[in-house]
């Protein structure tokens, strides 16, 4: 009688699948053991690294508190530089009034003879000194000089203030224009020729 030969069946992919599933599970198992006996082997292991997260969570902290007492530091000189900022933009401004101011003085120096008769009316038609109120005691004829010889000398010209060698003494104004003395009555714009002065 001729032997008989039964075939062995071939695993299925599925067995396969299942028995290499188990191989893995038992693997991942026994390294997952194997780390954390030598993660944790010891409580003193433990102790160490602790001991080390705890000293970079303290150098975290305190380099957290050096940023922030530099940042308070960078505002603190921020607004220093804007207030110092503010100072000297003030300054400019100052300098540039002061600036300004000796431009005017340098264009009023030396004061301007008038060129003419006619421009020294012009002038006094535009002035409005006798438009005051006459007020003995008060504002009387030196008021007047003084108040025309402020206004010629702000406007770049040349008045000077005198007084009559009446008996009465009275205050009134005098310039030169070419080879002419004038005197004028700052009450009413009056102008005379007083004499040549060559």
């Amino acid at each position: 009688m001729e032997p008989s030969y039964e075939l062995k069946q071939k695993p299925s992919t599925r067995q396969k699948y299942v028995f290499g599933l188990i191989i893995f599970s038992i693997v991942v198992f026994v390294c997952g053991i194997g780390a954390g006996f030598w993660f944790w082997g010891s409580s003193s292991e433990r102790e160490v690294w602790e001991e080390k997260y705890n000293i970079l969570q303290s150098e975290k902290d305190t380099l957290a508190a050096g940023l922030a007492s530099v940042e308070g530091q960078l505002q603190i000189l921020q607004n220093e530089s804007d207030t110092l900022a503010a100072d000297l933009a003030a300054v400019e401004g100052e300098l540039q009034k002061a600036q300004d101011e000796l431009d005017y003085l340098k264009g009023l120096y030396p004061p301007k003879i008038f060129p003419s008769l006619e421009a020294l009316q012009d002038w006094l038609a535009e002035d409005d000194t006798d438009s005051h109120e006459y007020i003995e005691g008060e504002f009387d004829c030196d008021d007047f000089a003084l108040m025309l010889q402020q206004h010629a000398f702000e406007d770049g010209y040349k008045i000077d203030m005198q007084y009559s060698d009446n008996d009465d003494l009275h205050a009134m104004n005098s310039t030169i224009i070419g080879n002419y003395f004038y005197f004028i009555e700052p009450q009413n714009d009056e102008v005379t020729r007083a004499g040549h002065v060559d």
